[in-house]
């Protein structure tokens, strides 16, 4: 009985052969849809000009460049804290760039200092 069932999913060669003939483009992409991704692109630079310059480059290494908290750290003579200080506060004011939040859930403006910690993460 398990040899039956086995044999039941088995793929015929041949059938996945024929997909190879269809020659279907998968992902065409329609004007609309490069426009949007156009107009979102400009948003998302005009969102990383108002970040401080070193927190834009703490960002693009972590987020853009996808390289490691502690070699970002090593890159730029910075703590691992500070690495991790400058994405949450990047982060922050891309969010609210980009998305906006509700009244209350911010305690300082985008691009403004927060009180508790400086910029390099200390108390």
């Amino acid at each position: 009985m398990t040899d039956r069932a086995r044999r039941g999913r088995v793929v015929s060669i041949e059938a996945a052969g024929d997909l190879q003939d269809s020659n279907v483009l998968v992902d065409e992409v329609s004007p609309e849809r490069h426009l949007h991704a156009r107009q979102e692109l400009k948003q998302l630079g005009k969102a990383l000009r108002l970040l401080p310059p070193r927190c834009m480059e703490v960002v693009w290494l972590r987020k853009v460049d996808g390289i490691s908290q502690n070699e970002v750290a090593q890159r730029l003579g910075i703590s691992v804290r500070t690495v991790e200080f400058q994405v949450q506060k990047g982060m922050r004011i891309l969010a609210h760039a980009l998305f906006g939040e509700d009244e209350g859930t911010r305690s300082t403006a985008p691009g403004e200092t927060e009180t508790r910690e400086s910029e390099d993460g200390t108390q």
